[in-house]
């Protein structure tokens, strides 16, 4: 990721909200990825459309 920040000190909110993004965003650890076996159609679209509807 790379992240654009500003020396303007105008800007100052803007780079900071910029760098506290950068700092979340380092902490996403993302696991392996499986592929569910059987329907191939829109296999993703259900999986994603099941963890939506239980947040």
């Amino acid at each position: 990721m790379i992240l654009c920040a500003s020396p303007n000190p105008k800007e100052m909110h803007n780079t900071i909200s910029t760098l506290e993004y950068g700092a979340k965003a380092k902490c996403i650890v993302r696991g392996p990825h499986t592929t569910i076996k059987g329907d191939d159609s829109s296999s993703s679209d259900m999986m994603l459309g099941s963890r939506i509807m239980t947040t």
